[in-house]
């Protein structure tokens, strides 16, 4: 009687390489799982206006009026506590 490994099947790949191929196959065919949408917010503020933020970081225009606000905050503090 001839004992054959368990992990080839008759084509003789191993089962994992198959899984690993399926994978690959998958992974090529689905690009929506590939891209996906960067979420954009918007936060309104009474003082400041809005502010944009991408992918929870905020842009480049909503960090300088941050930075802007910032040193306003910190000049009024050191004016007052002069």
């Amino acid at each position: 009687m001839t004992r054959t490994n368990p992990a080839t099947r008759p084509c003789g790949f191993p089962r994992s390489s198959k899984l690993w191929i399926a994978l690959g196959v998958l992974a090529l065919w689905c690009p929506a799982l590939q891209a996906q949408s960067v979420p954009t917010t918007t936060l309104n503020t009474r003082q400041l206006g809005p502010l944009e933020l991408v992918n929870g970081y905020p842009t480049a225009p909503t960090a300088q009026k941050l930075y802007d606000e910032l040193d306003l905050q910190r000049a009024t503090q050191a004016y007052l506590w002069a």
